[in-house]
C-alpha cells in the first residue's frame, strides 16, 4: 500500500487551483475581504503583465471579496473613469494631442501616454462604491473602514462575453451587475 501511495503523490506537481465561482442569478453572499488596490495589480498583489496596455497609468480600485453557498467571487471597483476616443470628433482629437489606446483616449505626459479622466464617469463609479454601502447596509458618511467581513448582502451575477484585445479572443467573464440588500428571513414568532 505504502508504493501505491507514494506513486501517487511522489509524482504530483502542483497546477492553478480550480475556484467555483459564484453562479449566474441571484446569490446570497457574504463580505470576506475588501482591500484597496489597482489596475496593474493582480489579486494576490503581484504585479500584473502590462506590456499589451498602450497606457502607463493604472486606475485605483476597491477589490471586494465574496462568498456565497455555491462558490466566490472578487469584484474589483473603479475608482475613475475615463474618456473614450469616441466621446471627441477626429478634428478634436488631433487638436489637442489625443490618440487612441484600446479605445482610451489618451495624452503623452511625461513621455508616457495616460487615460485622461472623466468626471462623470468617475461619479458614477463613486456611485457604484455607494451602492455596495447601501447593499450591505451601511450608513451614508461611512468610510472604507466600515466594510467589515461577515456583511451580507444579494448581488445578481451576469455573464458577459469579453474580448481580449492582445489575442482577439472571445472570453467568458462574470460581473455583479446589482447589489441589494439581504433578506433577512423573519424569526419565528416575529410579527415583522
Amino acid at each position: 500500500m505504502g508504493k501505491n501511495l507514494n506513486g501517487i503523490f511522489g509524482t504530483f506537481v502542483s497546477e492553478r487551483p480550480q475556484v467555483n465561482l459564484l453562479p449566474v442569478g441571484d446569490n446570497d453572499v457574504e463580505l470576506v475581504r475588501g482591500f484597496i488596490t489597482h489596475s496593474g495589480l493582480n489579486a494576490d498583489g503581484s504585479v500584473k503583465d502590462r506590456s499589451d496596455k498602450p497606457y502607463a497609468d493604472h486606475c485605483p480600485q476597491y477589490g471586494i471579496v465574496l462568498k456565497g453557498e455555491e462558490g466566490v467571487m472578487t469584484v474589483r471597483l473603479n475608482g475613475m473613469g475615463y474618456y473614450r476616443t469616441d466621446d471627441f470628433d477626429p478634428d478634436e482629437l488631433k487638436a489637442q494631442g489625443i490618440v487612441d489606446g484600446d479605445g482610451y483616449a489618451m495624452i503623452e505626459k511625461d513621455g508616457q501616454h495616460v487615460r485622461l479622466q472623466h468626471e462623470q464617469r468617475t461619479e458614477d463609479c463613486k456611485n457604484i462604491l455607494n451602492q455596495v454601502f447601501a447593499a450591505f447596509g451601511i450608513e451614508e458618511g461611512s468610510g472604507l473602514d466600515a466594510l467589515v467581513p461577515g456583511l451580507r448582502c444579494v448581488v445578481t451575477v451576469k455573464e458577459e462575453t469579453w474580448v481580449d484585445p492582445v489575442t482577439n479572443q472571445e472570453k467568458p467573464q462574470r460581473k455583479v451587475a446589482v447589489w441589494k440588500k439581504a433578506t433577512v428571513p423573519a424569526e419565528q414568532g416575529d410579527l415583522a
